[in-house]
């Protein structure tokens, strides 16, 4: 894919998406998630933003232990993913899916909130940075066989960030009235 489309990509429904996540969507009544991908215009060429809305997100997480969505941007195959890994922990997830090409993304996840702290203006969001810290390493999508050589460079599955319990908290910020999880990626690709 040379340029971004989402509307293309959904129509065609070219997304692997996960098994056990389609048929629990729909016997929670649940519509389907949304996605808007925001690239070219006053952004770079190799910049976008994509700005999802996973709806049932916390029901969801809890049946199923993973939850993904993928999407288009920069000629590229994007999949954001939550789940549960194999010590009990929370994880988000940012990475390519095959056939697309390698990265080297720099930029940020944020998930907003929607309680607000009493005393103040605005709740504040969930702000994820990648890379964490020093020099971003390239995203690969899983099986591609790059290896490269030299100092400060790695290669990467996906962008991983553990997280506390919030998924779970019963009153958590993070979902609205309906539940629904509200997630903004930045990125520029170096």
């Amino acid at each position: 894919m040379a340029t971004s489309n989402q509307a293309l990509f959904l129509q065609l429904n070219l997304g692997k998406s996960n098994s056990k996540d389609e048929p629990l969507r729909r016997s929670l009544g649940c519509s389907p998630d949304e996605v808007q991908v925001g690239s070219g215009g006053a952004l770079e060429k190799n910049q976008f933003i994509a700005r999802l809305r996973i709806r049932k997100f916390q029901k969801r997480l809890l049946i199923a232990e993973d939850v993904g969505i993928e999407f288009v941007a920069v000629g590229r195959i994007w999949l954001f993913r939550s789940f549960m890994t194999r010590n009990g922990k929370w994880c988000i997830t940012l990475s390519l899916v095959g056939p697309s090409l390698p990265a080297r993304p720099v930029g940020t996840v944020s998930i907003k909130a929607h309680i607000r702290p009493p005393g103040s203006e605005a709740p504040p969001s969930l702000v994820l940075q990648y890379p964490m810290c020093g020099v971003p390493g390239i995203l690969v999508p899983d099986g591609y066989g790059l290896k490269l050589k030299g100092d400060n460079k790695a290669n990467y599955v996906s962008m991983d960030w553990l997280m506390t319990d919030w998924p779970m908290d019963k009153e958590t910020k993070y979902v609205d009235c309906d539940g629904t999880l509200h997630v903004k990626i930045k990125m520029t690709l170096d």
